[in-house]
């Protein structure tokens, strides 16, 4: 479990490094807002996100922003979730870079059963890299450990392509 983070955060940081040759002087700002579709990561297959990234600075270029997803759904497949209405996952996160960046995140997937009163949650901690182009396309890719209701950590991949306005 260590080794597959420490991995992941020592291939941001590389592509982080490749980045960091070309001038920033010239580069707009980011696009604050984003919406795309994310599958495995903090939705546990897949879920249509939005984030907004509240604060950056200019030097170097580092903001913190917040993101919030939804998946309906049966999941029988996964945990035994058979009568669930969704998956909500919610999470802060950190990011460092513009065009290429690497964003470091810590959030809580909850799980929305048929029964009301039925919840369950899980811990997510998140390191992936975000491509931003020009044009707002958005491309991401990671790993994230997750902390089921039992108390177990587990690393599951994550890719997610989308857009930025």
């Amino acid at each position: 479990m260590k080794r597959i983070i420490q991995m992941s955060l020592m291939l941001c940081v590389c592509l982080l490094h490749m980045n960091a040759q070309t001038g920033t002087e010239d580069m707009p700002e980011p696009k604050k807002n984003s919406i795309y579709l994310e599958g495995g990561g903090n939705g546990i297959a897949y879920t249509l996100n939005y984030d907004h990234l509240f604060s950056m600075k200019n030097k170097p270029k580092m903001g913190v922003g917040t993101r919030i997803g939804f998946s309906p759904g049966n999941y029988p497949w996964i945990f035994g979730l058979e009568d669930i209405w969704g998956i909500l996952p919610v999470e802060i996160f950190f990011s460092y870079g513009i065009k290429s960046c690497l964003e470091l995140g810590l959030g809580y997937t909850f799980i929305i059963e048929e029964n009301a009163s039925e919840w369950e949650n899980l811990i997510i901690f998140r390191s992936s890299y975000k491509y931003r182009g020009p044009k707002g396309f958005i491309f991401g890719v990671g790993a994230i450990a997750r902390m089921d209701y039992y108390g177990i950590w587990f690393p599951v991949p994550h890719v997610s392509v989308g857009f930025s306005f």
